[in-house]
């Protein structure tokens, strides 16, 4: 982690990240780690979800009750991080999860990260070939 923060630093400059890893143990800190930034993921999906959700609805009372949410950045700015590590003991290996999520809304944040990390990941699409002219 050292070396990774001392190349690129940022990581470890980031008081959200410090403070998550405060939530593991020294054991846990030896271990594979992983950091969702869940203020972020959940204000990206509220970006997207909540202007589909309303498109699709037809009673206007709840309309009307979701264009009076704040943004999701707002609505979110409270949420902690979301850490995990592997711990090695005795012949197997323990992941611990800390969130601040009940366990499905855990899994609905690590899908909408890993979504975002493919669409992101993946290459434009290519433009359809052409035939030539005069051929059917």
């Amino acid at each position: 982690m050292t070396f990774i923060d001392s190349k690129t630093p940022g990581l470890l400059t980031q008081p959200d990240f410090v403070k998550a890893l405060g939530m593991l143990s020294a054991e846990e800190r030896k271990g594979q780690i992983v950091y969702a930034d869940a203020k972020t993921l959940l204000s990206a999906a509220a970006m997207l979800g909540l202007p589909l959700l309303q498109a699709r609805l037809t009673d206007e009372e709840m309309k009307k009750a979701l264009a009076g949410l704040p943004p999701g950045q707002q609505l979110f700015k409270d949420i902690p991080p979301l850490v995990g590590a592997t711990v090695q003991r005795a012949g197997h290996v323990e992941t611990v999860l800390r969130s601040p999520l009940p366990p499905l809304s855990t899994g609905v944040v690590l899908g909408v990260g890993a979504l975002i990390g493919v669409r992101q990941a993946m290459p434009p699409p290519a433009p359809p070939a052409q035939e030539p002219p005069g051929k059917f």
